[in-house]
């Protein structure tokens, strides 16, 4: 599912496309400001990790006409 983000001054709101919106609340959490597990998992990386490069996948495009927002 795809969804927005929205920024209004320091404000931050969630929005889900139509289909996928829920009847609960939501509780979303800040990110940690603290990147240091971070920075420990990819020094614990093996030395060939990715050696092949990224390989993407090709995009798909939506075909049931729905919007996404």
């Amino acid at each position: 599912m795809a969804a927005g983000n929205l920024m209004s001054g320091s404000s931050q709101a969630a929005k889900a496309p139509r289909k996928n919106r829920l009847d609960a609340k939501l509780t979303l959490k800040p990110c940690p400001r603290n990147l240091g597990r971070a920075f420990d998992l990819l020094v614990s990386l093996p030395d060939d990790f990715m050696q092949e490069g990224k390989q993407d996948k090709e995009l798909q495009e939506y075909t049931d006409g729905a919007e996404v927002f």
